[in-house]
């Protein structure tokens, strides 16, 4: 049943000042009432009791008791709270003379409030100014409450135009009634609510009510936790109209993941071969940043590539290459004679084997690289002891070393390029934890560590160029590209002192590598001054690599323009072939120097303060 009555009847309660008795009426109401048979009375009932207990508390429901005095003051009524949403603060110790409460003072002019005015007793007179103030309160409210709901109904809606929803809280913002700081308050959070839960319309809605409400002003002392949801949709919003725009990052991975997956399109999705690590970086933000992004995606787009991104399958560069070398092979197997005269039937039979021995090799890189990579990411590795986490760097620089001494035996490249192999496998499974630079950072000064490397090797003689040292060569390179960006990141995670130790070794290593390639390189052994600058060469490249400082800047101009100088003091004609290795030598053993002095200098950005200057 509805309750209908003053707070003091619903209550069942004489009217108190004892808090007390007023929860203890309204404990007893509750058993009476319950809110799954009678939603309507239960929400009166909790009305009356809010409104009974603050004027306990203040002491209104009954006040002192005063002298009656000879002439009777005119009593005057403030505004009634129409709307709990909308009504000022201090309109809950006010009621309107005719509904709810009817307290009033009495006509005897006692100073107590009565709990109901006899139905003899006449009503409160109000004057007309007070009358036509309160009737117009009662419509500014009524008004603003009208187009709240309005902007409501619109913001749940999905194919309401977004300009309308525009207009209409642009009025709510000139209304008339937020000119009260309650309705001014009430308003803000239950926009911020509606902005955050509401449909495509809510978007445009967005900066009018962060610039009016100041949300990202960072006010002191206020608290803006409604106001982060509505921050969070704007960040989403620009967000996805950078991603809407083509030729920007991330801009495939958006649409792939936007599209309905037919066939076709997951057959092109598979072959592109930068698709996945986008569409993997775009899923780990939407998961952790910027959930509302899933509701932008289309989910049996994003369902597809979950289940394609939760196994190692084959790479589009991999998929890529099965359908383009094969085929190259084989012609030029046959054009060899390697598999008999040339025809049909051998291009295919040559075909066949190379396209068997290319998906062997693929099928033992997912499973037996890329799987335990995977498996040892998920433990926690940084526990593991470092000659695993970084032993495969100076075993592919002692393969470097090493290899000339064998420079004579061409029968033995095959074993060092599987030495290498089993390396560059090593380190891929040992870094998988620490994730790569993005693509978008391969720029041509980042292969500047390895250019002076192969500019070095070619200015050595032809008789050191022996198929051992290439294949170490070859190994180290792929060793250094799958691993290298995990050196400089275990360096940068130390303490200071043992980044400066690990410095002075590497400068003192640059010294005695300089002095045994110079000598050697005199001496007519240039295949091992080639591996031991070359070992060293890449470890001080892995070492560099994103860092930032003076030192690091002028490292990046010695390794561009320091080979004139090499090439300048090497000499031309026949002295160039004996002085050129060891002035290469020189040049790129001085950048070790470098990287390993920059730990010593000052960081970029710091600067000394004198004693008692402020921090």
């Amino acid at each position: 049943m509805a309750l209908g009555g003053t707070i003091w009847s619903i209550l069942g309660l004489e009217p108190t000042n004892d808090e007390r008795e007023v929860r203890r009426a309204y404990a007893r109401r509750l058993k009476e009432v319950h809110p799954e048979d009678d939603a309507e009375g239960f929400q009166a009932l909790r009305e009356a009791y809010e409104r009974a207990l603050d004027m306990a508390r203040r002491g209104w429901a009954v006040p002192p008791a005063r002298k009656p005095r000879k002439k009777k003051a005119e009593t005057v009524i403030d505004a009634p709270a129409s709307d709990d949403r909308w009504a000022d603060d201090d309109a809950d110790r006010w009621t309107e003379p005719e509904a709810d409460s009817g307290e009033g003072w009495n006509d005897a002019g006692t100073d107590r409030w009565d709990v109901a005015p006899p139905p003899s007793a006449p009503e409160p007179k109000l004057s007309p100014e007070i009358a036509a103030e309160l009737e117009a309160e009662k419509a500014r409210l009524a008004a603003h409450a009208a187009l709240c709901d309005q902007l409501e109904g619109l913001l749940r809606q999905t194919t309401a135009p977004s300009g309308d929803a525009l207009g209409i809280m642009l009025r709510i913002f000139r209304s008339p009634a937020m000119d009260s700081l309650r309705v001014h308050a009430n308003t803000e959070y239950w926009l911020a609510h509606a902005i955050a839960r509401g449909g495509p319309a809510a978007d445009s809605l967005i900066e009018s009510a962060v610039k009016f409400f100041g949300w990202d002003s960072g006010r002191v002392g206020v608290d803006m936790s409604h106001a982060q949801p509505v921050l969070q949709r704007r960040e989403t919003a620009l967000i996805i109209e950078r991603l809407a725009r083509p030729m920007t990052v991330g801009h495939d991975a958006w649409k792939a993941l936007r599209t309905k997956q037919t066939l076709f399109r997951r057959i092109a999705d598979r072959l592109d071969p930068f698709l996945s690590r986008q569409v993997t970086d775009l899923l780990a933000r939407a998961a952790h940043d910027l959930p509302d992004l899933y509701s932008h995606l289309d989910p049996d787009a994003v369902a597809t590539w979950r289940a394609r991104l939760a196994h190692p399958r084959f790479s589009a560069l991999f998929l890529l290459s099965l359908l383009i070398v094969p085929p190259i092979l084989a012609l030029i197997a046959v054009s060899t004679g390697a598999f008999g005269p040339t025809a049909l039937l051998n291009i295919l039979a040559a075909w066949v084997v190379a396209l068997a021995a290319m998906t062997g090799i693929g099928a033992a890189w997912v499973n037996g690289v890329l799987k335990p990579a995977r498996e040892w990411a998920d433990r926690y590795p940084w526990d593991a002891p470092l000659w695993k986490r970084l032993g495969w760097a100076p075993a592919a620089a002692a393969l470097l070393t090493v290899a000339p001494f064998f420079s004579n035996m061409d029968w033995l490249w095959p074993g060092i390029l599987l030495a290498g192999l089993g390396l560059v496998a090593w380190a891929r499974i040992v870094t998988a934890h620490i994730p790569p630079p993005p693509m978008s950072r391969y720029r041509i000064s980042e292969f500047i560590g390895v250019v002076p490397i192969l500019f070095y090797v070619l200015s050595l003689p032809a008789s050191a160029s022996q198929p051992t040292l290439i294949a170490a060569m070859v190994s180290a390179t792929l060793v250094f590209r799958f691993g290298g960006h995990a050196i400089v990141q275990e360096w940068l995670y130390q303490s200071p002192d043992r980044q400066r130790l690990t410095s002075l070794v590497l400068i003192v290593g640059a010294v005695v590598v300089g002095g045994l390639a110079v000598l050697t390189a005199r001496t007519g052994a240039p295949g091992l001054a080639v591996g031991l600058v070359c070992g060293f060469a890449f470890m001080d490249r892995a070492l560099a690599t994103d860092r930032f400082g003076p030192a690091f800047q002028f490292r990046r101009i010695w390794l561009t323009t320091g080979w004139f100088g090499a090439l300048f003091v090497s000499g031309f004609g026949e002295a160039m072939a004996k002085t050129a290795p060891a002035a290469f030598a020189v040049w790129l053993v001085i950048a070790g120097v470098i990287t390993g002095a920059a730990a010593f200098l000052p960081e970029p950005g710091r600067k000394k303060r004198k004693p008692g200057a402020l921090a």
